[in-house]
């Protein structure tokens, strides 16, 4: 039989052109095209279809890929009375039934009418209702919120209106007011329930709202609810311990079943030890040992065992005096096995000085650092010769983690790291481990150093990379470190010193490299913000694209010319098409008032385009360092600029980018991540997450490496602009911005994002933009083929919070 797989993702009725629309996707699993038919009340009607790539879908289905563009929208006239709706496929030789609509479902479709709605949160917390979602009219006119209580009191709620560019996506031409999206707050007291209404100019949607049944559930499945139980039976200590554990034990349990379904198999390990490699270099394990536990001794001794390649070393050095010597236990679990080396120190030397002693029993080509409690999987060692052999002018190496708990049973809090990422290193001891390093480069070096200590390897870390040619990534969980209840992996605050070491590490880095920076702490414990002391005042030239909307303009302006702290700038004002007489005064207006503002013009009647405005603006620069600045933009800090300007003075930097929030303060931009999202052209990082939430590893708050920041804040060295020709003029209406960070890429070059820059932005609907995104593709097919090399692997590309696949 035939096999095939579809999903009907939305069904709408438009009643002003009568139409019937259908939103999925489909495909044959042998790759086989196919050509959509609609039949109305049971009789075949002209239907019109537009197919379109889905990345999400083909993430998911391997044999997805056979068949192109496998999503689709199709619609058909439907004026009453209507019976049934049915969508079919033909492949040519046979039709088959893909859905049916009838009865009350088809009942239900037609009447929505012209209002159409979403509640995606509703919650009630101290007595205040809180609902988020989106409205709107297919009228192309603004949705009125009402709300009334039990009592049918109307009452008097605050609600912020926001852009919700995936709704209007969905709904495309029929929907044209971008701000749709809602977030609604009143007091609410004890009402038992409530009715919030819809209303355009001619309709009313009315919605009942169970305020009492929406308290049950919260309190159901709250964490309060758990902890007052356990307070009231055991004392707050215990309440409190038990709350943590429950919220531990959570995400255990989702990546314990992750983990379980992704790590190597038996047949897989029986695989490897057969592999021969081309290259076998033997790789030495560091070890420095003090007073280790027997019990993770021996556990650890045996994850080294246990390696599927087998030309390794383990070299032990024991700190922990003749008194707490391990060498009869390493006699005992070596069991005669010469590949692992025991040396007891006359004295303990301290972290560094362990791990230097262990260093210099070390003969293999590479050097790898594990703790004397952590473990290897199975995997590790060969997973690294593969690479080594794959790639062979690879210098360092890196790979994913997790935590274990102290039985060595439970995994959880896995790292899934980006490929090199220097400006994230410079934030957070990201790579951490398993760090392996050819052994000419630890020597070369010095291995560690004391002064350190509690940041050793973080500091080791930067020395060797600092070296390195080429540092490799490997995206598998190859890695497990111990967590003990009192370790800074449970504990942070328990070893502050670790930190402030941590800030020597990154200014030492900064100071080797010549650049005048510094670090200091930043908005969690062991992440770090670099302070860059550049001497120069160089001048910024903001250019701002704008076509009427003077409201705007003017929020943006007095941000910058009143908000920010960095006072060396132009701004560069690119007209483009208004037609507003109140436009073309309040221009001349800032023009005179400020010296520092200008106004330039494209040329007359060309389309908007965002990239072409910005050269146009570029040309007329005069400043070393370039702003480009959509004008629903405004500043929402004063160190904005000069946290941008910072990076950028760095030679290997090509641009950077700010942090980019919603007016409700939810993330809009916050790095983009290629081959993201519903088009599978690049998508923002955390969009729509609210600010206060601190995302996977911190990394909303973390400056780092992204492949793409937004066009929408974005700052370039004037030369290196200029050397890139500018935005290319091929994506008139989108991806230019991703288009041009991929280029400075490809140049060496790194882009950055910053959330210590901050803008709020209000984000006004763009053109549709499938011609831009079938021409990204086939200029970036390689790396949508290979992933983005600052997002990791195993993440979904259907959502943007770096959850797993």
């Amino acid at each position: 039989m035939l096999k095939y797989q579809q999903n009907i993702d939305a069904v709408r009725y438009d009643p002003m052109k009568k139409l019937f629309c259908v939103t999925g996707w489909l495909f044959y699993e042998d790759g086989r095209g196919y050509s959509l038919e609609m039949r109305v009340n049971g009789e075949k009607r002209e239907c019109e279809t537009e197919q379109n790539r889905r990345e999400d879908v083909l993430s998911r289905w391997k044999t997805a890929g056979k068949s192109g563009d496998i999503g689709f929208q199709a619609s058909v006239k439907a004026e009453q009375p209507v019976s049934s709706v049915e969508l079919w496929a033909a492949d040519g030789e046979v039709s088959r039934l893909i859905r049916k609509w009838e009865g009350e479902e088809l009942e239900e479709i037609f009447s929505r009418g012209y209002l159409r709605y979403s509640l995606d949160v509703v919650l009630v917390r101290d007595k205040k209702l809180v609902i988020q979602g989106w409205a709107l009219s297919l009228r192309n006119e603004p949705v009125r919120l009402e709300l009334e209580d039990g009592s049918d009191k109307k009452l008097k709620p605050v609600v912020k209106w926001a852009n919700r560019l995936d709704v209007l996506e969905f709904f495309q031409s029929e929907a044209k007011v971008a701000k749709c999206g809602f977030n609604l707050s009143v007091e609410i007291g004890k009402q038992p329930e409530c009715l919030l209404r819809l209303r355009d100019s001619a309709n009313s949607l009315e919605i009942p709202l169970d305020l009492k049944k929406i308290r049950r559930e919260m309190w159901k499945y709250s964490a309060a609810a758990e902890f007052w139980s356990d307070f009231r039976k055991e004392g707050f200590r215990a309440a409190a311990e038990q709350a943590r554990e429950r919220r531990l034990q959570k995400g255990w349990r989702a990546y314990e079943k992750w983990y379980s379904s992704h790590k190597a198999s038996p047949e897989e390990l029986k695989q490897q030890r057969k592999q021969k490699f081309l290259n076998q270099p033997k790789i030495s394990i560091i070890v420095p040992l003090y007073r280790t536990p027997e019990k993770y001794l021996r556990e650890m001794i045996r994850s080294v065992q246990d390696q599927t390649y087998g030309n390794w070393e383990l070299c032990l050095a024991d700190g922990g005096g003749e008194e707490f010597s391990l060498r009869e236990s390493v006699k005992k679990y070596a069991r005669g096995d010469g590949r692992i080396r025991y040396k007891l120190l006359a004295e303990n030397l301290g972290i560094s000085g362990n791990t230097n002693a262990a260093f210099k029993m070390a003969e293999g080509e590479y050097v790898g650092l594990l703790d004397h409690d952590d473990l290897l999987v199975p995997e590790t060692l060969y997973e690294c010769v593969k690479v080594l052999n794959e790639k062979p002018d690879t210098d360092a190496l890196y790979t994913d983690e997790d935590k274990v708990d102290m039985k060595g049973r439970q995994h959880f809090d896995p790292n899934f790291k980006p490929d090199f990422n220097q400006d994230l290193l410079h934030t957070q001891n990201y790579i951490c481990h398993f760090f392996v390093v050819k052994k000419e480069i630890a020597e070369k070096v010095g291995g560690f150093r004391s002064e350190y200590d509690g940041a050793q390897d973080f500091d080791f870390i930067f020395r060797c990379t600092e070296l390195a040619g080429t540092v490799r990534h490997i995206p598998k969980i190859l890695y497990h470190w111990r967590c003990h209840k009192n370790s800074t992996a449970m504990n942070p605050e328990s070893k502050l010193y670790a930190y402030e070491a941590g800030i020597r590490a990154v200014t030492d880095h900064y100071r080797r490299l010549g650049i005048p920076a510094k670090a200091e702490f930043g908005e969690g414990w062991g992440m770090y913000h670099t302070k860059y002391m550049y001497q120069d005042q160089p001048l910024i030239s903001a250019i701002i694209p704008n076509r009427d909307h003077v409201e705007r303009l003017n929020r943006c302006m007095r941000s910058l010319l009143k908000t920010s702290e960095y006072k060396n700038l132009e701004i560069i004002v690119v007209e483009n098409g208004s037609k507003d007489s109140e436009t073309f005064a309040y221009y001349e207006l800032i023009q005179e008032r400020y010296p520092a503002v200008r106004v330039v013009s494209m040329e007359k009647d060309m389309p908007f385009s965002c990239g072409a405005a910005y050269n146009t603006g570029a040309e007329s620069a005069k400043g070393d360092f370039l702003l480009f600045l959509h004008s629903d933009t405004w500043l929402r800090n004063d160190e904005c600029l000069t946290e941008l300007l910072g990076p950028c003075m760095r030679e290997d930097i090509g641009c950077a980018g700010g942090k980019l929030l919603f007016p409700d303060d939810t993330i809009q931009h916050a790095g983009m991540i290629v081959g993201l999202g519903k088009e599978g052209t690049a998508a923002n990082a955390f969009y729509g997450y609210p600010d206060y939430v601190p995302g996977y590893m911190m990394r909303p708050a973390a400056v780092q490496n992204y492949s793409a920041v937004s066009g929408a804040c974005m700052m370039v060295r004037r030369a290196v602009f200029e050397k890139m020709g500018g935005f290319s003029g091929e994506f008139p209406s989108a991806l230019q911005d991703v288009d041009f960070c991929l280029r400075l890429g490809k140049e060496g070059l790194r882009v950055l994002y910053t959330p210590y820059a901050q803008l709020y932005h209000e984000e006004a609907g763009t053109a549709p933009f499938h011609r831009d995104s079938r021409l990204f593709r086939e200029r970036w097919h390689e790396i949508l083929e290979n992933g983005d090399p600052y997002y990791n692997m195993n993440f979904t590309l259907e959502k943007p919070d770096f959850s797993l696949r």
